[in-house]
C-alpha cells in the first residue's frame, strides 16, 4: 500500500493534469447551443428581471420539468462572470475538478488509497470525461451527486450514524433539480435499503427526513398543486407510453449495449474506431463486479453498485424516446470504482497480470493525454459565435438593425443572448441595416462579409448604403 503523503502528492499531480486538460484553450473548445443559452437566460431572469422561476428544464418528450436549483447556482456564475457565459465553462470545469477530489475520497474510504490514485487517473486522463466536465450544462455535478450518493450509502450502512442518512437525503434532494434521470437515485437508494436491511427510525428521523426533501421539492410542489399534478402526470406519461411493437428483450440488448459502451469510452479515446473491441473488453468489469456480490467483504458495494448499472437499464425499457448515451453518466462514476477495484485486486492475486495492467495504467494516460490535446475544435464553438455577434455589433455602431439566420436546423442557438451580452439587442423593426448569420458559412454558396470559424456574416445591400 502506497503511503500516505506520497499519494497525497501524485493526487495533486493528476488534479494539475486533469484541470490544464480541461482549461486547455477553453473558449475555443466550449459551446454555446441550447441548454447553455437556456442557462444565460435563466440567469438574466433571476438576476436582472428579478423573476425567480419555480421550475427548471422541460425534459423528455413529455411535459416533465425538473427542480430550479440548478438555474439558482447558474444565476451566482453569471453573476461573478459578469454575464459572460464562459463563466459557466469555467465553473463546469471546476465542479469536474471537486468530483475527481470526491472521487479519490470516496474510493480511499470504500477501497484503499491504491484504488483511489487509480480511479482518479482514469477520471483525469479519460478522453469523454474530460469532454464531459467542459460543458455548461444542468448534468455538470450529476457524477459528484453519484459519488456523494455511494459515498453516503456506505457510511450510512456501516457506521449505521443518523447525520449520513440527512446528507444522503439532502444530495437526493438536490439531485432532481440536475437532470430527469435523477429520479432513478430514489429507487436505487430505496431497493438498496430494502435489500441490505433497512437502519430502524425514530419518528424524529422520517419527519425531518421527510422535511429535507420537502425542502428541495417545494418549488415543484407549488407548481403541481397550481397546474393539477401536470409534472406527475408527466413522469407517469413518460414511462408508460411505449409502442405495442415494442420488443422488451432487443431493446433490454440495446440498452445493456449502451451500458458497455460508456464503459468503454471512459476508457478508449478512439471508441469509434474499435467499438467491437472495446465494448468486449468493457464486459469484465461488469463479471467482475457480479463476482463481488458474493462476498462478504464487498457486497453491500457491489450491490448499491449493481442497481446503479441494471435499474436504469430497467426504467429505460418503458421510456419512448431516445436514450442518448449521456442519459447513462450517473453510472461513469460506478464503473470507474469497479474498474479500479478490479485492477487492485488483479494485480495483487495474479502475478500473470501484473506487467499488462501496468501497460496499460501507462499508456492510458499518455495516449488520452495526446488525445485530448489533438482533438478538433467544435465547428461553432463559443468564441466564433462571440466574434460573428461582435462583428455585427461594431460594424452596425449606433444604427439599429436586425439580422435574420440561414442555416442548417438546430445551429441558430446562442446569438440572441450573446446581443444581450455586448449589449446591442437587435431591433423588432424592419431596418433598413440587416444582417445574415449563415451557418455553416458556406450555406448559401455565397462569399460573406466576416467569417469566424465555420460562421459567417453577410451584410445585406441596404446596410452597404449607409
Amino acid at each position: 500500500m502506497m503511503r500516505k503523503k506520497p499519494a497525497i502528492i501524485f493526487f495533486v499531480v493528476l488534479l494539475v493534469a486533469a484541470a490544464f486538460l480541461r482549461f486547455w484553450k477553453l473558449s475555443q473548445r466550449s459551446v454555446f447551443d441550447f441548454d447553455q443559452e437556456t442557462l444565460a437566460w435563466s440567469a438574466k431572469r433571476i438576476l436582472v428581471d428579478k423573476d425567480p422561476p419555480l421550475l427548471g428544464m422541460k425534459a423528455g418528450p413529455v411535459d416533465v420539468f425538473i427542480g430550479p436549483g440548478m438555474y439558482y447556482i447558474y444565476s451566482f456564475v453569471y453573476f461573478f462572470s459578469r454575464m459572460d457565459p464562459i463563466g459557466a465553462n469555467i465553473f463546469a470545469v471546476l465542479m469536474g475538478l471537486i468530483t475527481m477530489s470526491v472521487l479519490f475520497y470516496t474510493a480511499k474510504v470504500i477501497y484503499s488509497v491504491s484504488e483511489a490514485l487509480i480511479a482518479s487517473l482514469i477520471y483525469a486522463f479519460s478522453f469523454v470525461i474530460s469532454g464531459f466536465d467542459r460543458l455548461a450544462w444542468l448534468l455538470a455535478p450529476i457524477m459528484l451527486i453519484s459519488l456523494l450518493i455511494i459515498l453516503l450509502s456506505y457510511l450510512f450502512m456501516k457506521r449505521k450514524e443518523k447525520i449520513f442518512l440527512y446528507l444522503l437525503l439532502f444530495v437526493l434532494g438536490f439531485s432532481f433539480h440536475s437532470h430527469f434521470t435523477a429520479l432513478f437515485y430514489y429507487f436505487i437508494v430505496l431497493l438498496y435499503f430494502l435489500w441490505c436491511g433497512f437502519p430502524k427510525l425514530t419518528r424524529k428521523d422520517i419527519l425531518l427526513s421527510l422535511l429535507i426533501l420537502i425542502f428541495w421539492f417545494s418549488p415543484l410542489i407549488v407548481f403541481e398543486l397550481k397546474y393539477d399534478f401536470l409534472n406527475t402526470k408527466g413522469v407517469i406519461k413518460l414511462f408508460s407510453t411505449v409502442a405495442e411493437s415494442t420488443n422488451y428483450f432487443n431493446r433490454f440488448k440495446d440498452l445493456w449495449r449502451y451500458t458497455l459502451e460508456n464503459q468503454a469510452r471512459i476508457f478508449f479515446s478512439q471508441f469509434y474506431k474499435f467499438n467491437k473491441l472495446s465494448t468486449t473488453l468493457t464486459v469484465i468489469p461488469l463479471v467482475f463486479l457480479l463476482t463481488r456480490l458474493f462476498d462478504k467483504k464487498e457486497n453491500f458495494l457491489s450491490r448499491l453498485f449493481f442497481l446503479f448499472i441494471i435499474f436504469p437499464i430497467l426504467a429505460f425499457l418503458f421510456y419512448p424516446g431516445n436514450v442518448p448515451e449521456y442519459y447513462f453518466i450517473l453510472n461513469f462514476p460506478v464503473l470507474i470504482l469497479i474498474s479500479s477495484r478490479m485492477i487492485v485486486y488483479f494485480y495483487r492475486r495474479f502475478c500473470c497480470f501484473r506487467v499488462p495492467l501496468i501497460l496499460f495504467l501507462t499508456a492510458f494516460p499518455i495516449v488520452n493525454f495526446q488525445d485530448i490535446l489533438k482533438d478538433s475544435f467544435p465547428a461553432f464553438s463559443l468564441v466564433d459565435k462571440k466574434a460573428a455577434v461582435k462583428f455585427i455589433v461594431r460594424n452596425a455602431g449606433q444604427r439599429s438593425f436586425n439580422y435574420g439566420f440561414s442555416g442548417e436546423m438546430g445551429f441558430n442557438t446562442g446569438f440572441e443572448y450573446l446581443f444581450y451580452y455586448f449589449k446591442n439587442q437587435p431591433s423588432k423593426q424592419n431596418e433598413d441595416l440587416k444582417y445574415t448569420i449563415v451557418v455553416p458559412a458556406d450555406y448559401l454558396e455565397k462569399k460573406v462579409d466576416f467569417k469566424a470559424g465555420n460562421i459567417g456574416v453577410i451584410i445585406n445591400e441596404e446596410a452597404e448604403k449607409h
